[in-house]
């Protein structure tokens, strides 16, 4: 019987071992900024950035009418920048800011009375730098009523594990 336990013990510490040196379960790099961005992007309102849109139209911190906005003169683009722009390359933050999906996702929830959040991402990796996403959103509508929905999407990376 104390042979059986000590076979038990230095096995178990053996297999946790092997477990945490060959890294199995870890997420890398890329599977973190995935998790951030979608966490992000898919948790709304957000807060800080209800702040920053609520003072840009109120006037606090409005632009003029006739500027193009920029990060300079707009606190929710400023906001988006200081989230996004570190994970991007230049020409995949510029892409994905053109395509406007985190300010048009915060807007909505404003104006609608909507909100969601992230239950579950499942990521896979298609190659080295390709990857693929599935999120589970709880979101909830203006009367209260809850509904999961599902988004997918995909990301590449570049050697310096930022998105294209």
């Amino acid at each position: 019987m104390c042979r059986m336990k000590s076979f038990c013990s230095i096995f178990l510490s053996s297999l946790i071992m092997a477990l945490s040196l060959c890294g199995c379960g870890a997420a890398t790099e890329q599977q973190k900024v995935i998790s951030a961005i979608t966490s992000e992007l898919y948790t709304c309102p957000n807060n800080e950035f209800v702040k920053a849109y609520k003072d840009e139209i109120s006037g606090t911190n409005a632009p003029k009418q006739t500027t193009t906005l920029t990060e300079e003169n707009s606190p929710s683009l400023k906001y988006l920048s200081s989230v996004y722009k570190p994970q991007f390359t230049p020409s995949g933050y510029e892409s994905f800011m053109q395509k406007a999906f985190a300010f048009k996702y915060q807007i909505s929830s404003i104006e609608k009375a909507w909100s969601s959040k992230v239950l579950k991402t499942d990521i896979q990796s298609d190659s080295k730098s390709k990857y693929t996403f599935t999120c589970t959103l709880e979101v909830t509508d203006a009367s209260g009523k809850n509904s999961e929905q599902v988004v997918s999407g995909s990301l590449e990376f570049d050697e310096t594990n930022r998105v294209r």
